[in-house]
């Protein structure tokens, strides 16, 4: 069975980064690639790894963040 890839956002969702609270993240080819405190160190650590690869950011919620969706 072939594995389907995830977009970036996708595997945000479904992966556990608890470990990197406060940080920033680079998402790319169904990993994270680069762990940082900058927004722009991580994506140029993940881009070193995946020149020609999608790169997604985001920064990891401390627990203290709260998260609201609301439908409108």
């Amino acid at each position: 069975m072939k594995k389907t890839k995830l977009s970036n956002y996708e595997y945000f969702l479904k992966t556990d980064t608890s470990s990197y609270k406060g940080k920033w993240i680079a998402i790319a080819e169904d990993r994270v690639a680069a762990i940082k405190e900058r927004a722009d160190d991580a994506f140029r650590a993940a881009k070193k790894k995946f020149p020609k690869g999608d790169i997604s950011l985001a920064k990891v919620p401390q627990e203290t963040t709260l998260i609201l969706k609301i439908k409108t």
